[in-house]
């Protein structure tokens, strides 16, 4: 539950809904609650500020002509925000969008905004009753006014904001810290940590093969696997006493009526084991980095996959891309890799999933980039760099050679292409550091 409570929390606050409505629900709190307080001490106001006196027509005419303000600017803000995730999906790919609308400057920006004009609107409907002396709630005006100024302030922030958004520099920054997010939450326990090792062997492995039957549960719905609910998924199985095999992890794509798990069960798993066990699994039509590191890995390397491209040919921006997946791989090569097995309290073996490997987001990253880059040097020479970097971090001889054999894929398509011998001396020499890096005497 606490899984599924969390995607909906990410899809509800990732777009342009939810902070707006609090500005809007706060907006209408005062303009019900502060012009009670001025009906309250309206003569305590006028006599410590008596320059906030107003007649019922001068404050009408003036929050009209600030919620028109108001308006305005947020039009021009709308409009700024549409020519903006415009500009990105058309430059940066449209599953990149997510970002500017998970941006909290703008979603900010516009909640204010809305809630500003919200605030003066409802003020005007009071303007007559008897609140306040004269008929004019002096404070609620003023702070009318403020919000009004203030619009202009924030406008110019937002405008200057977006202009630092959506460049290329800061987009690859916000998706290598998703990344660098990504792989603190999903892998958050360092090789050396005192840790207890969770692969430990199962205690009871013999005792649960005895009397058994294996069963095949078929997927009810289609999408992207966002999240698994390992919690309900383990709970599922210890109360019936199952083993559930996973056959996808997050980030897979799940064909309706496909086959979903393999259930050990040492009685009939029935309807209700089946639909709760399918309802643990949170599917949607796009892939979240919540539980899915290679997602955030995929939108770094379109950026970089773009950049390549014939028609944009920004080689630099590609770079910046490797950098970044170069440090992310660092930091993950450091990291303990989740096993496959999940044991309850009792130490009985009750889910398997299929486990992320280094060397399958050393894939991830690397592959399509490297198909893309064979005739681009620059590209050649930073990856190679990038990989001896990383090859330094890793600790295990299969994560060695995942790096060591994307350095012979890198080399072996850029000399493909016949480059210039100065350039194939340079490529030579980035391999050999690379071979040096893993404690590889050179062929």
């Amino acid at each position: 539950m606490k899984t599924r409570l969390i995607n909906l929390w990410d899809a509800f606050r990732g777009g342009f809904l939810f902070i707006p409505t609090i500005f809007v629900a706060f907006a209408v709190t005062l303009a019900i609650v502060v012009p009670q307080l001025d009906d309250r001490f309206a003569a305590q106001i006028l006599a410590y500020s008596p320059g906030v006196r107003m007649q019922p027509d001068t404050a009408r005419s003036t929050l009209s002509s600030i919620a028109g303000a108001i308006i305005t600017v947020t039009g021009v803000v709308f409009s700024i925000t549409v020519v903006a995730l415009s500009i990105a999906s058309s430059q940066f790919g449209s599953r990149l969008l997510r970002i500017f609308m998970n941006d909290q400057v703008t979603q900010m920006t516009i909640g204010y905004l809305v809630g500003s004009s919200v605030y003066c609107f409802l003020l005007l409907s009071i303007i007559q009753s008897n609140v306040g002396l004269d008929g004019v709630p002096h404070a609620a005006v003023q702070l009318g006014i403020v919000g009004g100024i203030s619009s202009f302030a924030v406008m110019i922030y937002f405008i200057h904001h977006v202009a630092k958004s959506i460049h290329v520099t800061t987009i690859v920054n916000v998706l290598g810290d998703d990344l660098d997010a990504s792989i603190m939450r999903l892998f958050p326990a360092n090789h050396d940590d005192p840790a207890e090792d969770v692969s430990s062997p199962p205690q009871h492995d013999d005792e649960q093969r005895e009397n058994t039957q294996d069963v095949t549960i078929h997927a009810d719905r289609e999408g992207y696997i966002q999240g698994i609910d390992m919690d309900t998924v383990t709970s599922i199985a210890k109360s019936n006493r199952l083993i559930v095999r996973l056959r996808h992890r997050p980030g897979n794509f799940l064909v309706r009526d496909a086959p979903l798990a393999d259930v050990s069960a040492s009685e009939e798993v029935t309807e209700d084991d089946i639909r709760e066990l399918n309802d643990a699994i949170i599917v949607g039509s796009r892939r979240t980095p919540r539980q899915d590191v290679e997602c955030a890995v995929h939108e770094l390397v379109e950026v970089a996959v773009r950049a390549l491209s014939p028609g944009i040919n920004d080689p630099f921006t590609a770079n910046s891309c490797i950098d970044r997946l170069g440090a992310a791989l660092s930091r993950l090569a450091r990291r303990r890799m989740l096993p496959p097995e999940r044991y309850d309290g009792d130490g009985y073996l009750r889910v398997v999933v299929p486990a992320v490997t280094f060397p399958d987001v050393v894939d991830a990253a690397f592959h399509q980039i490297r198909q893309n880059s064979t005739n681009q040097v620059s590209v050649v020479v930073r990856l190679l760099e990038n990989f001896a970097l990383v090859v330094q971090f890793t600790d295990s001889e299969q994560d060695t050679d995942a790096i060591v054999r994307h350095a012979h894929l890198v080399r072996d398509g850029a000399k493909a292409e016949h480059p210039h011998p100065e350039d194939a001396e340079t490529i030579d020499e980035r391999f050999t550091r690379v071979l040096e890096a893993a404690g590889i005497e050179q062929e």
